[in-house]
C-alpha cells in the first residue's frame, strides 16, 4: 500500500486504479499522520455517508483541499452547511423524480464512457 501512497504524487490516475484492482472496495490506511479512505465501489458511500452523519468518520481535514475543485457544494461541505444543502436536495431524489431523470443520466454516462474509451490520451480531464 506505502508503493500505491508514494505513485499518487507521480501518477495519480495510476496508483488509483492499482488501489482499486488490489483491495476491491475500501482501504483504509496511514500517510504519514493522515488517516486516509480510498474507496472503489459507489455501494460504499452510503455507508460512509451513514458513519459522517454519526461523527464516526470525517471529511474536515480534507475540505480545504478539495474546496478549490468543489467549492461548498453538498460532495465538499460538511455539518450545518451539509445538512441545510441536503434538505433543499432531497425532493429530487425520490423515486417519482428519480424515474424522470435516470435515462438521461445514464446516456450521458454512456457516452462520457465512450468519449473516454476512444480518446487518443490516456488523460481524462474530470472537468
Amino acid at each position: 500500500m506505502f508503493f500505491h501512497l508514494l505513485q499518487l504524487l507521480i501518477n495519480p490516475t495510476a496508483a488509483l486504479m492499482a488501489i482499486h484492482n488490489s483491495h476491491q472496495g475500501y482501504v483504509k490506511t496511514r500517510f504519514f499522520s493522515k488517516k486516509l479512505l480510498f474507496v472503489s465501489k459507489p455501494e460504499c458511500f452510503e455507508e460512509i455517508f451513514s458513519h459522517e452523519a454519526k461523527g464516526m468518520i470525517s471529511r474536515d481535514s480534507l475540505h480545504d483541499v478539495k474546496k478549490p475543485m468543489f467549492g461548498d457544494g453538498l460532495f465538499n461541505s460538511h455539518r450545518e452547511t451539509w445538512t441545510k444543502q441536503r434538505r433543499l436536495m432531497q425532493p429530487l431524489f425520490t423515486k417519482q423524480a428519480v424515474a424522470v431523470w435516470q435515462d438521461i443520466m445514464r446516456d450521458e454516462a454512456i457516452c462520457a464512457v465512450r468519449r473516454i474509451q476512444q480518446a487518443d490520451s490516456t488523460d481524462v480531464n474530470m472537468s
